[in-house]
């Protein structure tokens, strides 16, 4: 309990620190991919071990959290049958064309099939801009 109420106080303390111009939002942004990375490791050194340990604290609250597990989604794969594997490539030559009519457009090219008719364009889908922290070396 005592590691939580530190997390939560060093957590507090950087949000003053920024709000008070004494820390700069990106050194918060670098200090949040820290410990973004060392939970992660935590959590790959731990989990497998955690589990064997589940069953006897399922239903167990421990510092304020509730212990349960479950089974995971299950996942089909299709790969392996020859038409769906067909269908897909299908699917991502189609897309290309589309992507590839849409680029040409904006140089202003119109892409044509072989029966002259005008290719649909994609509608570009435009992401959030995002700031990148990569550990310099």
């Amino acid at each position: 309990m005592k590691q939580r109420i530190e997390i939560k106080a060093m957590f507090e303390n950087i949000v003053d620190e920024v709000e008070n111009g004494m820390l700069e939002p990106i050194e918060a942004l670098i200090i949040s991919k820290t410990m973004e990375n060392c939970a992660k490791h935590l959590k790959e050194l731990y989990t497998d071990e955690a589990l064997i340990h589940a069953e006897k604290w399922s239903g167990q609250t421990m510092n304020g959290y509730e212990i349960t597990s479950k089974n995971g989604a299950t996942r089909y794969k299709f790969d392996h049958i020859e038409e769906y594997a067909t269908f897909k490539d299908g699917l991502k030559q189609m897309e290309s064309t589309y992507k590839d009519a849409y680029l040409s457009a904006q140089k202003g090219n119109v892409i044509v099939d072989s029966d002259g008719v005008i290719v649909p364009q994609a509608e570009p889908v435009f992401g959030k801009e995002q700031i990148v922290l990569k550990l310099s070396k």
